[in-house]
């Protein structure tokens, strides 16, 4: 899910806290911006010979929504591409309705499982939801955030050999070391 999406839908968690916070003021708050920066120069940053800017756009998006909540690992994009990086899943039943549900923990890798495990306990560690982090705890979430921003792109891309998560990785210090 994208956050202009999450925008656009009245009811999202988003949605809500912009009209609780911002009450009518909320459609028009970036009138203002909108119309001083309507003429000012376009600062663009020099090409930096195919520099991320899709990946940290997409961690950024995933650090926005860590302000606003958590999401279970196994619902994210992410986890998805973890499983393409493993090759594999593992569907169950669900015994009450019959229908085959995937099983994010056997069909994920363990090196990426053990990354996931490791979020999941940051994340209740650090509480990031509406409130400013410690420097190194702000640091350490953006790092998982780039992490799960390579694996959101293998999700809707595919494997591609010679990217970021092309090696052997044995713990998650491997994986946050990604981001530099």
């Amino acid at each position: 899910m994208s956050l202009t999406r999450e925008l656009d839908n009245k009811n999202s968690p988003i949605s809500r806290f912009m009209a609780d916070t911002f009450g009518q003021r909320a459609r028009g708050f970036l009138k203002e911006p909108r119309e001083r920066l309507r003429n000012a120069p376009l600062i663009s940053p020099p090409d930096q010979g195919g520099y991320p800017w899709g990946t940290v756009g997409t961690a950024i998006d995933y650090r926005i929504r860590y302000y606003f909540g958590s999401t279970p690992w196994w619902d994210l994009v992410a986890a998805s591409g973890a499983r393409v990086i493993g090759g594999h899943t593992v569907v169950i039943v669900d015994d009450v309705t019959g229908s085959t549900l995937i099983d994010p923990v056997e069909s994920t890798p363990q090196e990426y499982l053990r990354f996931f495990v490791d979020l999941d306990k940051f994340l209740t560690d650090s509480k990031p939801s509406r409130k400013r982090l410690s420097e190194q705890d702000e640091d350490n979430l953006l790092r998982y955030c780039y992490v799960l921003a390579l694996l959101e792109e293998v999700s809707r891309a595919g494997f591609r050999p010679g990217t970021p998560l092309d090696g052997e990785f044995s713990g998650t210090e491997q994986f946050l070391e990604l981001a530099q």
